[in-house]
């Protein structure tokens, strides 16, 4: 809100009558403030010149520094008020003018040179602007903001992809989302191209779908397609692959390769053999000298094996000594050789049922037949 200066000047005084046609300086005199001469709101909010609130303007008893009945400088919301007799709505009132008229008239006076000065140079801009809104010279003059990768024009301007230093982030930088499920045919999300030798090729690019996509191509054979950089001592997986499983929030490791670029079988658990002696020939059982026999996935769709199974007497080719889980019996039979402790060796079959059948016996109980580190393709 604007504040402006009353009182303190030549006209400031307050005049009172006297005997007869005697005038008297109203010494003390209080004033009301006024924004009308008659009725209108009184003004209240008042000041002395330092800011100190007012709650009347006082004549100055001549004690003060001013002369007997002046107004001392006041300040007022309004640039021209009106003053009456305190405490008297009614009374006869006078017009009070800011004595800041002069620095106004000063600042009014800088405030439409200046606007004259912006109106002058816009009037120049306006005509260099026509001069270039052609077509032809609004393509050639260069585009001037520095958020385009290009100056380019048109459909060949875009933005540069390169945000300003930022903190960490509560949503993405980018999303795109299609509202419909893509046709093979439908056109790639991204690509990359590279000039060499005069031909542009494409390097990578995302599908329709978004996944991605690479090349190797003419002048960058060399270049590896995707490299993964582990750390010495890191213990994630420079490569790891994820199964989403049937209930849709579980995700299973089931393979990569670690730091030294080795491929990551380890990560396929072990699942316990669904039967030993299923028959109930009682001559086989789990062996308390190796690992709890069982399976699990290898590379290539291969099945790994462990444990041994320990014979109480005399094996018979055809005994069914152990069942595979459920999911790891091969599509046809398989038959393979084991080692057996007694120093001799041994013929097994695993069956597309899964069942694991001696086809060779072995004299000399107890022994164990091995199964560790058997593997088979499925």
């Amino acid at each position: 809100m604007s504040v402006y200066t009353h009182g303190g000047d030549l006209a400031a005084y307050v005049i009172a009558a006297g005997e007869g046609d005697a005038l008297l300086l109203g010494a003390g005199a209080e004033l009301d403030v006024w924004n009308a001469r008659t009725g209108g709101e009184q003004i209240t909010d008042l000041t002395d010149a330092d800011g100190v609130p007012l709650p009347k303007i006082v004549a100055s008893d001549g004690t003060d520094g001013f002369e007997a009945g002046q107004i001392p400088p006041y300040k007022a919301p309004l640039p021209a008020v009106w003053l009456g007799e305190a405490g008297n709505p009614a009374a006869s009132r006078v017009m009070s003018i800011t004595v800041d008229t002069p620095d106004m008239i000063t600042d009014a006076l800088e405030r439409a040179a200046a606007a004259q000065t912006a109106a002058v140079a816009a009037a120049a801009y306006a005509a260099e602007l026509a001069a270039s809104s052609s077509v032809s010279g609004h393509e050639q003059k260069a585009d001037p903001h520095p958020q385009y990768a290009t100056d380019a024009r048109g459909d060949a301007r875009w933005l540069v992809g390169k945000p300003a230093p930022h903190g960490p982030l509560s949503e993405p930088l980018w999303v795109h989302r299609l509202t419909s499920q893509p046709a093979t045919s439908s056109a790639d999300t991204a690509q990359w191209y590279v000039t060499h030798n005069g031909v542009e090729y494409l390097l990578w690019w995302w599908n329709e779908r978004g996944y991605p996509r690479y090349e190797q191509k003419p002048g960058a054979l060399y270049e590896n397609l995707v490299v993964a950089i582990g750390a010495y001592n890191g213990t994630g997986y420079p490569i790891l692959v994820e199964r989403r499983e049937s209930n849709g929030t579980t995700r299973t490791q089931v393979g990569g390769f670690d730091k030294d670029g080795r491929q990551l079988l380890s990560l396929h658990p072990w699942t316990a053999l669904a039967a030993i002696d299923p028959n109930g020939l009682g001559r086989y059982t789990q062996s308390p000298s190796g690992e709890t026999l069982g399976a699990r996935w290898d590379a290539n769709d291969t099945v790994r094996l462990r444990g041994r199974l320990r014979a109480s007497s005399s094996t018979v080719s055809g005994d069914v000594m152990a069942t595979l889980p459920a999911g790891f019996a091969p599509s046809h039979d398989r038959m393979l050789v084991v080692p057996v402790s007694n120093g001799a060796a041994t013929a097994i079959e695993i069956m597309s049922t899964g069942a694991i059948v001696c086809r060779r016996a072995n004299t000399g109980p107890p022994f164990d037949i091995s199964l560790d580190d058997l593997t088979f393709t499925t």
